[in-house]
């Protein structure tokens, strides 16, 4: 049975174009992912009536019950399976933080659990008091930028987005990278407590989406960074969001960065690379020796490395890494490797009022198929300085993927919790850049 107050609070959320998404700041944006369900009960009005009536009614009743029993128990079920997997990773992890805090003391993991569970306590509060100067000191600034719109958007409605932290904060180590650069650290931890959640509106106190009382836990993946020596909040998924993470590589001694190997290949590409300039790259590029486009390349290869499929496999990787990085997290990394178009398209979409965006967790390259190999000359005289060679290929990778609106948190394509299949085109294009010799030039879907 719906209450008026259940009904008023359905009513707001879809005049809020789902209430930031069931009250939480969800996605990237903040913190409070619900996982309350509501009441409702089964009434079973009895078997009378003789005759096999009764038994009937009563089969009835037993599927009704398995197939709302079947769901609850396999969803408790997956729940434990994740906490499990959870706990297994925070041990390995535990450990590598032990080595690595041999070479940085930040990556202590009984200091960084301690700053971690009074961080998240910190920042349920600055959040319930819309303070954003303190919110600002614990997050980076691209994800306070979201965390603003959508205060803002509560602020507009004369709403306010309550949470009151109703327990200890429990803080499990999920995955570490120790690079060279200080700023490049990273840390994921899986935070869980419990919390009061629901906004305050001009119709009374209405509570997250299918919740009959404030009370719910939050369960989230929050990605740390460095900002003068010490950790921040850079990103936050939710709980079926962030997995990927359990599966991420650790990365103790910054020596051992997988990045290194990549830099190598790419170096040595580039110091062997032919004493062609550009036009001439061009005028191969546009003849091919093959119409295939992968044997092209191939091809060219024998003349220019940089040409090496391998050698574009990194730069897709780079530019995929930097991508995840950039939704919630600094730029700098994406816009050196891409056009601003590009940045734009993969950030936004088709909007370019930038009120949606797009987001892009855990993605993992599948395949990556060459569709051409294409050159464009200079100008009247030839120029070299405009002549580029370019490739076309289909990028085939695996991620949660979703639009949302960035000011309600609403998805409005896609899905946070199920991850799916995609394949875009992107364009690369041949530059005199010894670390990043191709750069993004163009996206399409």
């Amino acid at each position: 049975m719906l209450t008026t107050a259940t009904l008023l609070a359905t009513d707001l959320l879809a005049r809020a174009g789902s209430g930031s998404s069931g009250f939480s700041r969800g996605g990237g944006g903040g913190f409070g992912g619900s996982r309350g369900s509501g009441g409702g009960g089964l009434v079973f009005f009895g078997a009378g009536g003789g005759g096999g009536g009764g038994g009937v009614l009563l089969a009835l009743f037993l599927l009704v019950i398995l197939a709302v029993a079947i769901p609850i128990m396999l969803a408790a079920y997956r729940k434990r399976q994740r906490a499990k997997a959870r706990e297994a990773r925070h041990l390995e992890v535990t450990s590598a933080a032990a080595a690595a805090a041999d070479e940085d003391e930040a990556f202590d993991a009984d200091r960084l659990i301690a700053d971690t569970a009074a961080m998240a306590v910190a920042i349920q509060q600055a959040w319930d008091a819309q303070d954003q100067s303190a919110l600002a000191r614990m997050l980076g600034p691209d994800l306070l930028r979201e965390w603003t719109l959508r205060l803002d958007d509560f602020a507009r409605r004369s709403w306010a987005d309550r949470v009151k932290v109703t327990g200890k904060p429990q803080i499990r180590l999920v995955s570490l990278i120790n690079r060279a650069n200080d700023a490049d650290d990273r840390v994921v931890v899986h935070v869980s407590m419990p919390i009061d959640n629901w906004v305050d509106t001009p119709f009374g106190p209405q509570f997250p989406t299918g919740q009959e009382s404030p009370q719910t836990e939050l369960s989230e993946f929050w990605t740390l960074g460095k900002r003068d020596g010490r950790w921040i909040l850079l990103s936050i998924e939710q709980e079926l969001e962030g997995e990927h993470h359990l599966n991420a590589p650790i990365v103790v001694d910054p020596t051992a960065d997988p990045e290194l190997s990549d830099r190598s290949r790419t170096e040595l590409a580039t110091s062997s690379a032919t004493d062609l300039d550009h036009a001439e790259l061009v005028g191969l590029a546009s003849t091919g020796f093959s119409d295939d486009a992968r044997a092209a390349a191939l091809d060219l290869a024998l003349v220019d490395d940089r040409f090496s499929p391998d050698v574009l496999q990194i730069a897709v990787n780079r530019a995929v890494a930097a991508w995840a990085t950039a939704i919630d997290g600094a730029d700098d990394d994406l816009e050196r490797l891409a056009d601003q178009d590009a940045v734009r398209v993969l950030l936004y979409g088709p909007d370019t009022s930038q009120r949606t965006r797009t987001v892009v967790r855990g993605p993992r390259v599948e395949d990556l198929t060459i569709d051409a190999v294409t050159g464009t000359p200079g100008g009247d005289e030839g120029s070299i300085a405009t002549a580029t060679a370019s490739m076309q290929v289909q990028v085939h990778y695996r991620a949660r993927w979703y639009r949302e609106d960035r000011e309600t948190a609403a998805v409005l394509e896609g899905s946070k919790d199920v991850e799916t299949e995609r394949t875009d085109r992107w364009t690369f294009a041949l530059t005199d850049d010894a670390e990043h010799p191709w750069r993004l030039v163009a996206v399409a879907a």
